[in-house]
């Protein structure tokens, strides 16, 4: 049997307790570009799936007078500042993650462009940049 080299946790999911705000993100958007009851989005379909996926079920729908990039733009703005404030780190992670960093390397995958909107996706948990400190 092989022994375990290294560790990789993905932030959406994971790390970070985000589809909540997620949702939260593009209900906002909807309201705010005049959709908020009509965007016949079930987000329950799209868990696990990229925003984009949504973004392409939503213009399909309605052909809304904004492009599909400015539409990210809002949402994804609207997250991290959702996020932040609320910083939806799971229950006993700082905890795991300090065992595992004792016995592994660890590193942390994620989806968006910009690695360091990423980064300021994770809370502090007592100190900014705490989960940086455990990364390889």
């Amino acid at each position: 049997m092989k022994s375990i080299e290294a560790v990789l946790v993905d932030l959406d999911g994971v790390i970070v307790n985000s589809e909540p705000h997620h949702e939260r993100a593009f209900l906002q958007v909807f309201e705010e570009i005049g959709y908020g009851d009509t965007h016949g989005i079930r987000f329950s379909d799209f868990i696990g799936r990229s925003d984009m996926t949504v973004w392409h079920e939503f213009m399909a729908r309605h052909n809304p007078p904004f492009a599909m990039a400015e539409l990210a733009a809002m949402k994804q703005k609207r997250v991290l500042d959702l996020m932040r404030a609320a910083e939806p780190i799971f229950e006993g992670l700082p905890d795991l993650v300090r065992k595992l960093a004792a016995k592994f390397p660890l590193a942390v995958a994620f989806s968006l462009a910009s690695g360091e909107e990423e980064a300021d996706r994770v809370p502090p948990q007592g100190s900014k940049g705490w989960l940086a400190d455990y990364l390889e």
